[in-house]
Formats: C-alpha cells, structure tokens, sequence
C-alpha cells in the first residue's frame, strides 16, 4: 500500500498560487495525494488554511500516524523554521525532517 501525501502550499494570495488547477486536478486523480493551501490574505470565499502553517493546520489535514512519515520542507527561512517547530511540537522526530532553505542572491 502506498502512503498518503500532503503538499502544504502557503502563498500571500489565490493569484500567488503557481499551478493551482494542476494541482487540484493531479489531487483528485491521485486518491492518497492532499493538497492543502494556505493563504496570507484569503478572499472572502476562501474555504482553505488562513495565515501561516501551523501545527494545528498541520493536524488537521494529516493522517493519523503522521509522526513515522517522513517531512520535506522547502522555502523562505521564516516559513521553514515555522514549520519544522510546528512539526517538532507535534511530536515528530527531528530526524523525519529534511530542509532546503532558500535565499535571495
């Protein structure tokens, strides 16, 4: 059996999010694939994760034997130490955590 998936996809607005109609169609034709978006500043409509991700958001979306997956994180700085302390405070196992940080040349 293969694992379940969850892409967290955090972005300032709907317009910031690069392939989101790929990405909603690759997620419905993918059963064990979840992707899940959050936004900075949601649209009024907006029925996803608002603000930055969260260990309650990252509850809320993962499986219940999230602890023993493993956790690749890439991004600004900021948003990567948010995650990984979410991910630690869940219970996750530091060495279940794999970064790739990125900065501006």
């Amino acid at each position: 059996m293969s694992r379940p998936v969850a892409l967290f996809y955090a972005n300032v607005t709907r317009e910031d999010i690069v392939f989101f109609d790929e990405l909603a169609e690759l997620s419905a034709s993918v059963p064990r694939l979840t992707v899940v978006h959050a936004l900075e500043r949601p649209p009024q409509d907006w029925v996803g994760e608002s603000g930055r991700i969260t260990e309650d958001g990252l509850r809320r979306h993962l499986p219940r034997q999230f602890r023993r997956f493993e956790y690749f994180i890439c991004g600004s700085g900021a948003m990567m130490d948010a995650v990984e302390t979410a991910l630690i405070d869940a219970g996750v196992p530091f060495r279940n955590v794999s970064t790739e940080r990125l900065d501006m040349v």
